[in-house]
């Protein structure tokens, strides 16, 4: 006869980035029902589904398109009704803040909820995104337990892309971000092509490492030239699998605020982080303080100016262009030396 085993749901309908920032309760969860503790996803269909399918805590994941699509129209919401008829779950955790799948609750079947619409997030401007969801689990867990969550994905040995020189140390460097390759769409998070042209060059002429670039392959135009350099491998139209395996396996990672920062910060990378316009203690590397991790940014008077009216007027995002490659090479530099 199997014994029971509970059953706990989390609810996230995001991009990569954001569902990576709520694998943090996933522990905690499995602290409070135990550790043979069933855990499901609500996710966006795609890459956040298909990243949360290769975690080995993540029982199954039902994928949503929209998080606003109503529930009938959804074959991943279907599904999951149908299963949490047959076998309620014990906990569910909606990590939703902003109210779109409020809904939820009518048709899950549950016997302890948290979360929208039950309670309400106050959340502060300067709270990172981790730490107002954690309010959302904060009775389920000790002070200690809910201080040290992070997120964090256990994942398989996953292959790297096949460019990459057997057996030599590289770097990750993630010049692209989401919605950058769109007609129209002025890149304020972007770090000049030219400066990372430069961090490639020192990394492979003084490092002697390799810099894998991350694009995705819409996306390979843009970053045509840097792939040119010597020692930069293109990482464009690598399969999920392979920009995990190989973000897993990089001595360190320097990103603009996107989601491979936060893929890199859950698989304990080094990360090297440049912000502009975005305020770093609410979307950066988490935990903020680790000890591996160092946001890079330039402090001018305007910044952050993101979502305001100066960031739209802002001609020349002077706050990336004057982060300089030789600060970031250097911060690289000692990093790589402290984490050898």
């Amino acid at each position: 006869m199997n014994r029971f085993m509970p059953k706990a749901l989390i609810i996230r309908i995001g991009r990569l980035g954001d569902t990576v920032l709520t694998t943090a309760a996933v522990d905690v969860i499995r602290r409070h029902l135990g550790e043979d503790a069933q855990i499901d996803y609500a996710a966006s269909e795609g890459s956040s589904a298909a990243m949360l399918s290769l975690d080995q805590r993540i029982r199954h994941v039902y994928p949503v398109r929209h998080r606003r699509l109503p529930w009938p129209m959804s074959p991943g919401a279907r599904a999951l009704r149908r299963a949490s008829r047959a076998a309620p779950y014990d906990l569910v955790v909606n990590l939703e803040l902003g109210g779109d799948c409020d809904h939820y609750v009518q048709f899950v079947r549950h016997k302890r909820w948290l979360g929208p619409p039950h309670q309400f997030i106050a959340r502060s401007r300067d709270e990172h995104r981790v730490d107002a969801e954690k309010k959302v689990y904060a009775t389920v867990a000790e002070s200690d337990v809910l201080r040290e969550a992070a997120p964090r994905l256990k994942l398989p040995e996953l292959p790297v892309i096949e460019d990459l020189p057997v057996g030599q140390p590289y770097v990750v460097v993630n010049p692209t971000f989401s919605g950058v390759s769109r007609r129209g769409y002025r890149g304020h998070r972007a770090w000049p092509l030219e400066h990372w042209a430069t961090l490639i060059r020192r990394v492979h002429q003084e490092l002697n490492l390799v810099c894998a670039v991350n694009a995705m392959g819409s996306e390979t135009g843009l970053v045509a030239d840097l792939l040119r350099l010597p020692g930069a491998i293109s990482m464009a139209g690598a399969s999920l699998e392979e920009l995990l395996g190989t973000v897993a396996g990089a001595r360190a990672v320097v990103s603009v605020d996107t989601g491979t920062m936060h893929l890199a910060a859950a698989l304990n990378r080094p990360v090297i982080a440049l912000f502009g316009p975005s305020l770093p203690r609410v979307m950066g590397p988490y935990p903020p303080a680790g000890r591996d991790h160092l946001v890079l940014a330039t402090d001018l008077s305007c910044q952050p100016c993101f979502g305001t009216a100066h960031q739209k007027s802002c001609p020349v995002n002077r706050c990336m262009q004057q982060l300089l490659p030789e600060r970031v090479f250097g911060a690289l530099q000692r990093q790589l030396q402290s984490t050898v």
